[in-house]
């Protein structure tokens, strides 16, 4: 998945409020359009999964791994803090979720892609059953 579209993808999911995205952005710096809610998370998180993932331009290809490794010292601090409010607790479990269901919709794209070749592949062979007549035979059996 490439960063921007994974950044979309978070904008998609949780909505303007907290992932502005700039539809012209062509810079890291120049990502958000205005300020998200949780100004100063949002804006480490995405540097850290920028650096995690060894970004050097918007469309780099980042993975699932360095992502989360990105968040976990930014949710780490949040949970240590006596001074995080429960928003951004609530925030981050929500940030956690969608950042497992964007990836594990593209792993899912990606098996059906290589379930569909396959099947294609393998099905050249195939035998095709006629079940009228299996089941004729089946009732003619019982009788």
């Amino acid at each position: 998945m490439k960063f921007l579209t994974f950044m979309q993808s978070l904008e998609a999911q949780l909505g303007y409020l907290y992932v502005p995205l700039n539809s012209d952005a062509s810079h890291l710096n120049e990502l958000f359009e205005t300020s998200p809610l949780h100004h100063d998370f949002m804006v480490q998180f995405v540097k850290f999964v920028y650096k995690q993932n060894r970004c050097t331009h918007l469309k780099a290809k980042i993975d699932k791994s360095n992502t989360q490794k990105a968040l976990t010292p930014l949710r780490l601090k949040a949970l240590k803090s006596a001074n995080t409010d429960i928003d951004i607790y609530s925030f981050i479990d929500n940030l956690c979720f969608v950042i497992d269901a964007v990836f594990s919709g593209e792993d899912k794209d990606n098996n059906v892609t290589a379930a569909a070749t396959d099947t294609r592949d393998n099905a050249k062979g195939a035998d095709i059953i006629d079940l009228g007549r299996m089941r004729q035979r089946r009732l003619n059996s019982r009788a």
